[in-house]
């Protein structure tokens, strides 16, 4: 089986059996939590999907500009790395050197989730509309945690399953089903959010993380 079939193989075992997460075998430098709060420091966080929740702030790495932190497929043919590289170049070397990929990343942002700040129920289902499917795609998004303090969670809606977080733990996990995070503590949650740039190692890193949590299929 060719590493394209095995990574299609696996994620059709983690829609028939709707699996959250899934964390990589990969993890991001310490220093990281130095560079976003630097960000925040000087004012380069900016207010992210307001009517979603409380206290939702980005700073985006990749994407049209630092304080561009929504999506809009016409900005794609313009993503570059922002002024935020100049504030993050462990961040920036990990995602090139050490996190595979094709040169070619779409929307890449710092997430700071304030104290007292929620996110309410959504799904990224594109363009949702009620009644229509949920996407559901495991491999979509990597969820990156800077720190994690406690009475916090990103979760589920339907079952409430919480991805275990860990400071610079990376995940994978799907987007598609309506999900909701909150931080109930009285400290910043810094978090990390890659979109794009896959390629076959990723793919290979992908099927290594299933296997070494689920085993082999």
């Amino acid at each position: 089986m060719t590493i394209e079939e095995k990574h299609s193989s696996i994620l059709d075992y983690c829609r028939k059996n709707k699996i959250f997460y899934l964390k990589a075998d990969i993890q991001i430098p310490d220093q990281v939590y130095n560079e976003a709060a630097k960000l925040l420091e000087d004012g380069l966080f900016f207010d992210h999907r307001s009517g979603d929740g409380r206290g939702w702030a980005s700073s985006t790495l990749h994407g049209k500009a630092i304080d561009v932190t929504h999506y809009d497929i016409t900005h794609k043919p313009d993503y570059h790395w922002t002024r935020a590289a100049e504030y993050a170049p462990s961040m920036v070397q990990w995602m090139k050197e050490e996190f595979p990929n094709n040169g070619k990343y779409g929307r890449c942002r710092f997430m700071l989730l304030k104290p007292g700040g929620f996110i309410r129920a959504h799904t990224d289902t594109h363009k949702y509309t009620p009644g229509m499917d949920l996407k559901s795609d495991l491999f979509g998004a990597v969820n990156i945690c800077i720190t994690q303090p406690s009475n916090c969670y990103l979760r589920s809606v339907e079952t409430k399953e919480e991805v275990p977080f860990k400071p610079t733990d990376v995940f994978w996990f799907d987007n598609g089903p309506f999900h909701e995070a909150a931080n109930f503590s009285r400290e910043n949650r810094f978090h990390f959010i890659i979109h794009g740039g896959s390629n076959k190692a990723r793919k290979q890193l992908f099927i290594d993380s299933f296997e070494k949590v689920h085993g082999i299929i």
